[in-house]
C-alpha cells in the first residue's frame, strides 16, 4: 500500500520516526534519495544496518532540521501519535515544497497487534488526536485506504517475549487477555496475528 500511495520517484523523501527501520525500505527509490530520523539512539542504530541507501540522523518531528521546500516527501508511518502532531505537521508543511506529498501510516484499533499493544500502553487517546491534526493541518486531502496485514511470529513464546521486550517477569493478567486474543491460534507453529492500519496522501498546496 506505501508503493501503491508513494510518489517518490527522483524525490528527495524524509521518513519522521523510522524507529528500527521495519518500514523504511519500502520508501527508499533508486532515482531518488531518502533521510530518515528518529530520537532513540539504539534503535536508529538498528535501522542504519538494515538499510544502506538512507542517510539516518537523530531528529524530532516538532524540530525538523531541513531547509524550507527542500524535500519532496515527508512520510510518518506509525509515529504521527507518539509525537506532538500539530507540531510535526506544521513542520511537514514547511520542509516540503510546493504540491509536495504528506504519507501518513496509523494503526487501526480493529488490529490484533494494536489490541495487545493497547493492553501495555493505551494510545487511543493519541491517535484520536493525530486524527485530529491532520484536518487542520492545511494539506489537501488526496486519497486514504485501510488494509490489512499480518505479523508472523515462530511460536506463542517469541510473540510473549516481543511484548514484553525479553522479561522475565509477565504480568499474568495481560498473559491472559493476550491468550483470549489468540484463542485457538495460542499454539500454533507458526503464529500470525492479524494487523490493520490506515494510510492517506495529503499534498501540501502548490500555490503555497
Amino acid at each position: 500500500m506505501i508503493r501503491e500511495f508513494s510518489d517518490f520517484a527522483g524525490k528527495a523523501v524524509l521518513e519522521v520516526g523510522c524507529g528500527d527501520g521495519r518500514m523504511t525500505p519500502l520508501l527508499v527509490d533508486p532515482s531518488g534519495r531518502l533521510a530518515a530520523i528518529d530520537p532513540d539512539p539504539a534503535r536508529l542504530a538498528l535501522a542504519k544496518s538494515r538499510v544502506g541507501d538512507a542517510d539516518f540522523a537523530l531528529g524530532l518531528g516538532e524540530w525538523l532540521g531541513f531547509r524550507d521546500g527542500s524535500i519532496g516527501t515527508v512520510a510518518f508511518t506509525f509515529s504521527l501519535h507518539h509525537i506532538d502532531a500539530s507540531k510535526a505537521l506544521a513542520e511537514a508543511h514547511r520542509v516540503l515544497e510546493k504540491g509536495g506529498q504528506l504519507l501518513v501510516v496509523e494503526p487501526t484499533p480493529r488490529g490484533e497487534v494494536l489490541q495487545i499493544f493497547q493492553l501495555f500502553k493505551d494510545e487511543s487517546l493519541e491517535q484520536g488526536r493525530a486524527r485530529e491534526a491532520l484536518t487542520g493541518s492545511g494539506f489537501v486531502p488526496e486519497r486514504e485506504a485501510v488494509f490489512a496485514s499480518r505479523w508472523s511470529f515462530r511460536d506463542r513464546e517469541e510473540l510473549m517475549g516481543y511484548y514484553f521486550k525479553g522479561s522475565a517477569e509477565r504480568d499474568a493478567e495481560v498473559v491472559r487477555r493476550i491468550d483470549g486474543i489468540l484463542g485457538k491460534r495460542v499454539d500454533l507453529c507458526p503464529l500470525f496475528l492479524g494487523d490493520e492500519s490506515w494510510i492517506c496522501s495529503m499534498r501540501k498546496p502548490a500555490d503555497e
